[in-house]
């Protein structure tokens, strides 16, 4: 019988890889559920459930992103691992909600997309903890995920926010540019903002209601 040597190279070897691929790491930081947008041809959106990890990059006031791969995210899962979920986060399905603690998580990837770094990893676990507050900007692109933009349909025109959600609430702000949807509310009005890619989520300082019947959605 021949046994090949190089068998005894190499079994070592994958073994080393597959135990350091499968090894759990934990790290500090804010986990974040949030609603991707997808938009289908017709400009409806169907949105889907995903998943990051926040973390205060060492030495820097930066904000690190970890896009995580969870089998069973669902309401379940957000509701047992997010200590406060306002009920419009499932009515609605947009937006985010945050939660402070320690992630388990492994098999990391890292690559780079539109010339920044991203990186994936698998979820294993996550204990909730004490609230964290993380400084600065995310650094990396599409820091804003669930970020829902929306514009006037070019048929109306000069058309102004309203300081209330009704269509006989005062005029608050003339709208000259791309707006932010900061929630949704009843009977299809909205409360946004003027988009500003300087400020947090997009989210400018005119803010004030209107009629989704009048927008179009930026896709």
């Amino acid at each position: 019988m021949v046994v090949n040597s190089k068998l005894f190279i190499i079994a070592p070897v994958l073994l080393f890889y597959s135990l350091q691929a499968a090894a759990v790491e934990k790290i500090n930081g804010v986990l974040q559920a949030y609603w991707l947008p997808i938009w289908d041809e017709q400009n409806v959106n169907h949105p889907i459930l995903s998943l990051r990890f926040l973390r205060q990059e060492k030495g820097h006031d930066k904000i690190g992103a970890i896009d995580l791969e969870q089998a069973t995210l669902n309401k379940e899962f957000v509701e047992k691992n997010f200590q406060k979920v306002p009920s419009e986060f499932f009515k609605y399905r947009e937006g985010y909600v945050n939660q402070s603690g320690v992630l388990a998580y492994r098999n990391i990837q890292v690559f780079t997309e539109c010339d920044s770094k991203i990186t994936k990893a698998d979820f294993v676990s996550f204990t909730a903890g004490k609230n964290e507050k993380l400084k600065g900007d995310i650094a990396q692109c599409g820091s804003w995920p669930y970020l829902l933009s929306y514009s006037l349909k070019s048929q109306y025109k000069n058309r102004y926010l309203k300081s209330a959600p009704d269509g006989n609430a005062p005029d608050s702000y003339l709208i000259s540019d791309s707006l932010t949807k900061i929630k949704s509310l009843e009977h299809g009005w909205f409360y946004v903002a003027n988009y500003d890619e300087s400020k947090a989520n997009g989210i400018g300082d005119h803010r004030g209601y209107i009629e989704s019947k009048y927008l179009d959605p930026i896709n």
